[in-house]
């Protein structure tokens, strides 16, 4: 069974406690009001009018960093994308524009499923689930149900975030374990995989392209290796990847989940997040779909060009990127050999340097540095983990580099 890391209550108490010079959690209870308010300086402050709230708002959030108005490369979960004016409007009418059941509610959900399984050449799509994380787990939990299985094989380098959501709602049924990696390409272990397949395994689950960015080219190898023991595969993509990459069902995919919120979801809109999960026109699938609808996105407006110009652009920048990266001395610009997809691992070992310092000298120019992967992965010590997307352009790419490039010549400690 997989350890579970649970937060220290205690611990965290404590810390809030000692942030307010209070003596324990009795003292705040038993403060009355006016002591309460004596804990912190709280003047008078005379009543705004209307007109003049968003000037008295715009200094206090000013203070907070805009990951808009920063370059930012650091977005590897919730990446920065284009969202066209006419996907917000279409996310914030309260009517639709058809006769259709409920104003219009069941037509964009028809579109929605069945342009996405267009896309994913998939026959069935269940209507959203919360986020990418509770599709996959949900997904693994169904492929469990439909095997009568409780063993779970997961690549080692799937998101550390997403599998604690994953291990939390297979909790305590199912019992999980990890496929190691190739150390040059990052690729799934294929030797490992076959000694940790049985015929108790449920499933075996990765994500193309990966958390680490590098496109997993390996599935039909994993697909014919479970097969002997009737393991069902369970993928997580990406799907403004699929204007360039193969659908997991070419592949040998039995259930595919991922994230839809690069399709017209602002990230500060219901959360930003929005999961799904497809399978085959089968009855043993379709009877284990979860009962869950949170919202949709609207994917009316998507094309079969669009997808493959957006995904042409992300390839061609990050190439880019890497290629100017690879230029600073000590920055190897791609650890992995592997193609990548929007996001790569830019190891920083060469310079003598810790991320934490680089991004902190980053943050100084305005620029939101890479995430760091020293507590995710120690394996490859400084790396950081980079998103490059199609609205970075190259100007933004060569100020990149230019920060990077004094920010390590200087080699301050």
């Amino acid at each position: 069974m997989t350890k579970k890391i649970r937060p220290d209550i205690q611990k965290i108490e404590n810390e809030m406690i000692m942030e307010i010079s209070a003596e324990s959690c009795i003292e705040l209870k038993l403060c009355s009001q006016e002591e309460l308010h004596s804990l912190g300086e709280w003047g008078p402050s005379k009543p705004q009018i209307e007109y003049e709230i968003p000037d008295y708002m715009e200094e206090p959030l000013n203070k907070n960093v805009n990951a808009v108005k920063y370059f930012n490369v650091f977005d590897v979960v919730c990446c920065q994308n284009n969202i066209p004016p006419i996907y917000d409007e279409g996310n914030q009418r309260s009517k639709f524009l058809t006769f259709h059941g409920g104003e219009g509610r069941f037509q964009g959900l028809v579109e929605y499923q069945s342009l996405i399984a267009e896309l994913l050449d998939m026959d069935v799509v269940k209507i959203s689930t919360f986020d990418w994380g509770k599709a996959a787990a949900l997904s693994i939990r169904m492929a469990s149900r439909i095997t009568g299985r409780k063993k779970i094989l997961a690549a080692k380098v799937v998101s550390p975030d997403r599998f604690k959501i994953i291990s939390y709602y297979g909790s305590p049924e199912l019992d999980f374990a990890f496929v190691d990696y190739d150390k040059d390409t990052g690729l799934l272990d294929l030797e490992d995989l076959k000694k940790k397949i049985s015929n108790e395994t449920a499933a075996v689950y990765f994500e193309n392209p990966a958390y680490l960015g590098f496109i997993e080219s390996q599935g039909s190898e994993v697909a014919e290796i479970i097969k002997e023991h009737e393991v069902l595969l369970v993928v997580n993509v990406d799907p403004i990847s699929l204007g360039l990459l193969a659908p997991p069902s070419c592949y040998g995919a039995d259930i595919v989940c991922g994230e839809l919120h690069r399709f017209g979801m602002n990230r500060n809109q219901s959360g930003g997040q929005v999961g799904f999960i497809a399978v085959r026109d089968e009855e043993k699938f379709i009877n284990e779909f979860p009962p869950h609808l949170v919202n949709t996105v609207p994917t009316e407006w998507l094309s079969q060009n669009g997808m493959y110009e957006i995904g042409q652009t992300i390839m061609q920048n990050c190439q880019y990127a890497v290629m100017e990266l690879n230029k600073i001395s000590g920055v190897k610009g791609s650890r992995f050999s592997s193609p990548f997809f929007e996001k790569f691992i830019v190891d920083f070992n060469g310079t003598g340097l810790s991320i934490e310092l680089i991004n902190e000298r980053l943050l100084e120019k305005k620029i939101l540095g890479g995430k760091d992967l020293s507590k995710e992965f120690p394996e490859f010590g400084q790396s950081a983990l980079y998103s490059v997307t199609e609205i970075q352009t190259r100007d933004d790419i060569a100020s990149l580099i230019k920060a990077l490039s004094v920010i390590i010549s200087s080699g301050e400690r």
